[in-house]
């Protein structure tokens, strides 16, 4: 632990990476306080629940069905300057929302907040390998992602004391003023330019991204897995909160276990790097998703609240352990010129499972008891995900290991 400190250390002691995370770092922060935030705003403006829950839609559909389409931009233009131009764009988009009180420009404004997130996040992922030594690289994802996750920790209890103390308008002023910050900090990092092809029509680039990732065996082997993690994992966030409305208990426990959740996340994405370097990491690849949705089975069973925030607990920890794997495999074998793409299809297809899978489960409330439905998506999920493990390695390989290609 104390070798994985003095990595991190170095890490953000080091110019260009450090001016790179704390930009982001302060980015994903206002974030996570506009998250609470913002449903607020538009029910005060709007005085709808339908139209608060629409929100949500409209700032995520963009990645799933624009997402292939912008991953090819992303390898198209100046990474740098797209950075800072999307980040100013979001000041743009923040203010019209603050300003307008007319809720069909807000969600416009909302749509592209979607857009533009979806834009941002493949460049973020594909400059993060060009700037950190590739012994670091793992260091690097395991910092990131610890940091999204304790900010969305801290993020939405600090929105809530800034909101009674202040307004609703004051937290989102602050997400505005973090945007502005990123952009002056990305202003002093030097991103090395890719070399490109321009010529080529935007729909070739598109394909070439797809191609990449699907004839890739590994890299498509750790796509298929992330889909399923996400289709559990997206079901889940809404099984538990119909689990404590069908057994009585007070819905306020709701956010206690989806900070347990986070926790278990951020716990394991702090382990990643350790996991990483371990010889035998090709087989705990395999291992970490069919033991998390083996476990999500286990919610088959009437567990009192304490069992409970244990098991939801070790899913964090499972899930946010793959997580690191998966990227640190995905950051060193996708050449720089066709990152942005492959990541943006990659990123599509885990964001309408996610959207699926919430879907399906709120379609059983009332239907099935929950425990059953926990049960049903844990099996099929298992099932699914050992279909993917033997047609894509061999019986040797899952027993054994086999070093990753970043290994």
């Amino acid at each position: 632990m104390k070798r994985l400190s003095g990595e991190f250390t170095k890490l953000l002691f080091s110019k260009n990476y450090g001016l790179f995370f704390f930009g982001g770092a302060i980015s994903f922060f206002g974030t996570a306080l506009t998250r609470i935030a913002l449903p607020i705003l538009i029910l005060e403006k709007t005085g709808s629940g339908l139209l608060m829950g629409l929100a949500f839609a409209i700032e995520v559909l963009p990645a799933t069905l624009l997402g292939p389409f912008l991953g090819a931009l992303t390898d198209k233009f100046n990474r740098k300057k797209s950075l800072i131009i999307v980040d100013l764009l979001r000041v743009l988009f923040i203010l019209g929302i603050l300003l307008t009180t007319n809720f069909i420009l807000i969600f416009t404004l909302l749509a592209l907040m979607g857009v533009s997130k979806s834009f941002y996040a493949p460049i973020r992922l594909a400059v993060s390998p060009d700037i950190v030594p590739r012994k670091h690289f793992p260091s690097a994802v395991s910092l990131n992602g610890s940091t999204q996750q304790l900010s969305n920790i801290l993020g939405p209890s600090l929105a809530g004391i800034l909101i009674a103390f202040t307004s609703t308008y004051a937290v989102i002023l602050i997400d505005l003023f973090t945007y502005l910050i990123a952009a002056l900090l990305t202003c002093f990092i030097k991103i090395p330019e890719i070399k490109r092809t321009n010529r080529e029509p935007l729909t070739v680039q598109i394909k070439e991204g797809f191609l990449f990732l699907y004839t890739n065996k590994h890299l498509r082997k750790l796509n298929f897995y992330w889909i399923v993690l996400d289709f559990a994992f997206g079901g889940l966030q809404v099984l538990l909160l119909l689990y404590l409305q069908e057994i009585s208990m007070n819905k306020s426990f709701y956010g206690l276990l989806m900070t347990c959740l986070t926790i278990g996340i951020f716990t394991g994405t702090i382990f990643g790097p350790k996991i990483n370097k371990q010889r035998n990491k090709n087989r705990i690849i395999n291992i970490l998703p069919l033991s998390f949705t083996l476990l999500y089975c286990v919610l088959v069973f009437d567990l009192s609240f304490i069992p409970m925030v244990f098991i939801i607990t070790i899913l964090g920890f499972l899930y946010g352990s793959f997580n690191i794997l998966a990227s640190v495999d995905f950051g060193l074998n996708i050449p720089s010129e066709l990152r942005g793409r492959v990541y943006s299809n990659a990123n599509a297809f885990t964001t309408l499972a996610i959207a699926l899978s919430t879907i399906f489960a709120g379609a059983t409330d009332g239907y099935y008891k929950v425990s059953s439905t926990f049960f049903t998506f844990g099996i099929f999920s298992s099932l699914t995900l050992l279909i993917i493990m033997f047609t894509h390695t061999s019986m040797r390989n899952i027993l054994f290991g086999k070093k990753t290609m970043a290994s």
